[in-house]
């Protein structure tokens, strides 16, 4: 059976829809909680068969607040990379795999978005990529796409929202399996931060089944480029 490492970088963001795709594949997965675990350092050196890297809304990589450990938890990302293991990275996710990677990040205001992608790239996990599909991003910062990186689909204003590096790792600009409690529990957890968008947050809600549903060809196609079943 194979082991994914999670990297949760915040208390409200998960696997969400993805733990039920995992499961029924017989896929084991365990969260690794840095704010939680002082010895998250050592559970993510176990071995393992490749690593998911959740989003961090509020926090940022370049801009503050500044995800706490950040340095530590891009040199967990570069030792994943060394191993050559499969990388899936969602929201800030992708920020830290390009911190990693050796790209940059660059500074923007937090901001709760809902887009729908385009597929560009017809052979996109293995051809299972929906040419349309919900993109939901609750993000500080952005990630700067290295030249290398294939471009698998882009939102309505021509960015990136998935790429493939390294013919096994993946970026999702936004959380694929996203389910709306995950905003709202971020929001109540720290108020402060709240990107006061209740319009957005109300279309996601409305999107949650076209989430689901395109989900299911996105996570077959996830699992044959990753080789989790094998």
């Amino acid at each position: 059976m194979k082991t994914i490492s999670v990297l949760q970088n915040t208390d409200a963001e998960h696997l969400g829809l993805v733990e039920d795709h995992l499961e029924g594949r017989n896929i084991r997965f365990r969260y690794v909680r840095p704010a939680h675990d002082k010895n998250w350092v050592n559970a993510m050196s176990q071995p393992k068969d490749g690593l998911v890297i959740l989003g961090a809304a509020p926090f940022g990589t370049v801009s503050s607040p500044i995800l706490p450990l950040l340095d530590q938890r891009v040199k967990i990302i570069e030792n994943s990379l060394s191993e050559q293991l499969p990388i899936l990275a969602f929201g800030t996710g992708t920020q830290l795999l390009m911190l990693a990677c050796g790209s940059t990040v660059e500074p923007r205001e937090l901001s709760l978005g809902i887009d729908t992608a385009q597929k560009v790239d017809q052979d996109a996990l293995n051809g299972h990529l929906p040419d349309e599909y919900p993109v939901i991003t609750y993000m500080r910062d952005y990630p700067v796409i290295p030249d290398d990186a294939r471009v698998l689909s882009v939102t309505a204003d021509g960015n990136p929202a998935l790429f493939e590096l390294f013919d096994n790792c993946l970026g999702f600009i936004g959380h694929p399996g996203l389910k709306s409690a995950m905003i709202e529990d971020s929001i109540v957890q720290m108020p402060a931060f709240d990107v006061d968008n209740p319009e957005v947050l109300e279309d996601i809600r409305k999107r949650q089944s076209e989430i689901e549903e395109t989900l299911v060809s996105i996570m077959t196609g996830v699992i044959q480029l990753t080789g989790w079943m094998r």
